[in-house]
């Protein structure tokens, strides 16, 4: 149990990583699908894309990856706190992520 092991604001201590979700997201959104759900890294980044050129709602697939990688690793539950990092944090929740993705193996 317990939660992410990576800090929110530690964005910074993988320069590629940073990049990469500041630069390019749907990428990066990809690539962390493809660690939780094998197959499907690719579908997942374009629909990210597509979520977000036509509505802006790239927060609600990050919610729900979050609860994804969370379940994966039999972290605690947190559903408001993943939903408002998600809304207000998009960057450094996605880059979060990809860290303890990276961590974790």
């Amino acid at each position: 149990m317990g939660d992410f092991n990576e800090s929110l604001c530690g964005c910074f201590s993988d320069i590629e990583t940073c990049l990469c979700v500041w630069c390019c997201p749907c990428i990066q959104f990809g690539r962390n699908a493809e660690k939780v759900k094998e197959g499907q890294g690719i579908l997942c980044g374009v629909l990210w894309f597509v979520v977000m050129a036509f509505t802006g709602l790239g927060c609600v697939l990050q919610f729900y990856m979050r609860g994804q990688i969370r379940e994966k690793y039999g972290m605690e539950a947190n559903p408001l706190m993943d939903l408002l990092c998600s809304w207000f944090c998009g960057c450094c929740t996605m880059a979060q992520e990809a860290r303890e993705l990276k961590a974790r193996g």
